[in-house]
């Protein structure tokens, strides 16, 4: 009994459940890579990204808006009116609230681990690697208020007279 409960749990959220493995485990893999071995994360770092920027952000930059903060937007909303929805079936029919209920969570785990996999593609892996004062010349050392406020008055007059 428990066995065929297993598996038709399986064979209906088949693609779900693939797609929030496969994102995981890739999440976890690269960044198990990246904190192992630092080279990778070095030809990572000047492999991969341009291409993202290259491609994507060449497309995205067509638009006058930040498209992510849509996406986010968007997202809120379909997980406000799933929990709605939800309540509304939970109130009228409590069988088929648990149905709705379950393929909304497989979709929202699935969705989530996919901004995972994004997340640890674009930007994850760069964490894995040493300090920029590691590969260079340069001394890390504690600054005083003082250097700290000349500096950003200096950026300001920077900034001011670029704009």
């Amino acid at each position: 009994m428990m066995k065929s409960l297993i598996f038709d749990y399986i064979k209906n959220y088949k693609a779900t459940l693939m797609c929030t493995g496969l994102s995981l485990g890739l999440s976890v893999l690269l960044t198990m890579i990246a904190r192992s071995y630092p080279a990778f994360s070095y030809w990572y770092a000047e492999t991969v990204p341009p291409i993202f920027i290259n491609t994507a952000g060449r497309f995205f930059s067509l638009f006058p808006f930040s498209v992510f903060e849509v996406f986010l937007l968007a997202a809120c909303i379909f997980l406000l009116i799933g929990i709605i929805r939800f309540l509304f079936l939970l109130l009228r029919s409590p069988r088929q609230s648990l149905k709705y209920g379950g393929r909304f969570l497989h979709g929202t785990v699935c969705f989530l681990s996919l901004l995972l996999l994004l997340f640890t593609l674009t930007t994850s892996i760069n964490y894995s690697r040493p300090d920029i004062s590691a590969g260079t010349d340069t001394t890390v050392r504690e600054y005083s208020e003082e250097e700290l406020l000349r500096l950003n008055l200096l950026l300001i007059d920077d900034i001011s007279a670029l704009s």
